[in-house]
C-alpha cells in the first residue's frame, strides 16, 4: 500500500494530513488537532470539506470508504465563513478509541507547536490527502474570490512550486491541509484551494485569523 493510498485510510491516531469529510461531502483532508478552554481536542479542516454544524464527520471521507457509524468522529460543533478564511471544527469524541498529534502524516518527524503569519518568500510544507507532502514558496498575501461562496472575498495568502522542484503543488482532496514551517514547526495557513494548469500556484488563509474567530489554540 503506498503512502498516499494509506493516508485515505481509517486511522486510530488523528493527524494533519488523513482523509477527513463531513458526510455527503467530498473528501478533503485534516488540518489541526486543536482545543478550547475546556481542553477538548477538535478536528479542524476547511467549512466546505466538514460542512454546517451538527453534520457528521468521518475519517476517512465516505468518498474513501469511511462508513456510519464505523468511521465516525462526531459532529461538526463550530464553523465560520467569512474574509479571513473558511474553517469548521468537531470535537474527538472521548471514548471512541481516537488518539491524535499534530505530527504530518506524510512528514512525521515535524512536530507543529506553534501559530503564526507567513512570511513572503519563504518555503512551507503541506500535507494533503491527495498530493501527499509538498512545498512552496510563498509569493504575496492578497484578495481572492470565493468560487464556492458568492460575493465572498478571503484575505489570505499565494503559494506557488519551488522552480524545478517537479513536485504537484496541489490536488483535489488537499483543501483543509495545514501548510506549516519545518524550520520551527509553526502552522501558518489552512489551504482552500488551487491551480494546476499554466502556473500553479495555490492560496491559504492564515490560520492565526480563523483559529481566533472559532476560539481554539493549538494541541501540542
Amino acid at each position: 500500500m503506498s503512502k498516499i493510498v494509506e493516508g485515505q485510510s481509517r486511522h486510530s491516531r488523528l493527524t494533519p494530513g488523513l482523509s477527513i469529510a463531513g458526510a455527503g461531502l467530498p473528501a478533503g483532508s485534516l488540518g489541526l488537532i486543536v482545543h478550547r478552554a475546556d481542553l477538548t481536542p477538535y478536528v479542524l479542516s476547511a467549512y466546505h470539506v466538514l460542512g454546517s454544524k451538527r453534520r457528521p464527520v468521518l475519517q476517512p471521507a465516505v468518498r474513501d470508504e469511511g462508513r456510519h457509524p464505523e468511521d465516525l468522529i462526531s459532529s461538526v460543533l463550530d464553523a465560520y465563513v467569512g474574509s479571513l478564511g473558511e474553517a469548521a471544527i468537531a470535537p474527538i469524541v472521548q471514548g471512541s478509541g481516537r488518539t491524535f498529534a499534530n505530527r504530518p502524516f506524510h512528514d512525521s518527524g515535524v512536530l507543529l507547536s506553534s501559530v503564526r503569519s507567513p512570511v513572503i518568500g519563504e518555503r512551507l510544507h503541506k500535507c494533503g490527502r491527495t498530493s501527499g507532502l509538498s512545498h512552496g514558496i510563498v509569493t504575496r498575501k492578497g484578495w481572492q474570490r470565493s468560487d464556492l461562496y458568492p460575493g465572498l472575498k478571503i484575505y489570505g495568502f499565494y503559494l506557488r512550486s519551488d522552480s524545478g522542484s517537479g513536485k504537484v503543488l496541489t490536488q483535489g482532496g488537499d483543501s483543509g491541509a495545514v501548510w506549516y514551517s519545518r524550520d520551527d514547526g509553526a502552522a501558518v495557513g489552512l489551504h482552500l484551494v488551487g491551480e494546476k494548469s499554466g502556473t500553479e500556484w495555490a492560496f491559504a488563509c492564515p490560520l492565526s485569523g480563523i483559529m481566533k474567530k472559532l476560539g481554539v489554540h493549538l494541541s501540542v
